[in-house]
């Protein structure tokens, strides 16, 4: 957990004024992670449902791709 506290903000705790009754809030996501490449979830329902191989799985996310080796 991180604590930040702003200049001139209270030290000691205070009570929380409620919020007014036609406050709206939006939340904007996609779920865990970043959104792109491999859905570890779409992956396991590739291979249990369709019953896919790896390679056809990492095609689907990767396509146009080549696996390989980089010398070190």
């Amino acid at each position: 957990m991180i604590t930040v506290v702003a200049p001139g903000a209270p030290t000691s705790p205070v009570a929380a004024a409620p919020a007014a009754t036609d406050t709206v809030v939006t939340l904007d996501g996609h779920g865990n992670g970043h959104g792109y490449g491999l859905s570890q979830w779409g992956a396991y329902g590739y291979a249990v449902d369709h019953g896919w191989s790896a390679a056809q799985i990492l095609d689907h996310y990767y396509g146009g791709t080549v696996a390989g080796t980089v010398p070190v």
